[in-house]
């Protein structure tokens, strides 16, 4: 698979799946940060403005990545999270 970040997109030789701007983000961090990412320091990269951080926001738009790059591309992805570190597992 490849990823055009400028493009927000992920392909493979036969299918691709558009990103939203909050997976971009998303996926961008996590290939940059490959140990782990604050999931606080991801979360305001994405909403900067928001006083309060709401994780509970984050997880949904993790969850649907997931089942985006699923549906679309047949890739199997995880996020682990231990310690307020989030992490890209791919299979």
């Amino acid at each position: 698979h490849k990823y055009y970040p400028h493009q927000r997109l992920i392909n493979n030789l036969k299918k691709k799946s558009l990103l939203s701007d909050i997976q971009n983000i998303i996926i961008s961090q996590l290939l940059i940060y490959k140990e782990g990412i604050d999931k606080d320091l991801l979360y305001k990269s994405i909403w900067k403005r928001d006083k309060q951080i709401s994780i509970n926001k984050l997880d949904t738009h993790l969850t649907n990545l997931k089942n985006q790059l699923k549906l679309d591309l047949g890739l199997y992805v995880n996020f682990q999270s231990q310690n307020k570190s989030l992490k890209l597992l791919v299979d």
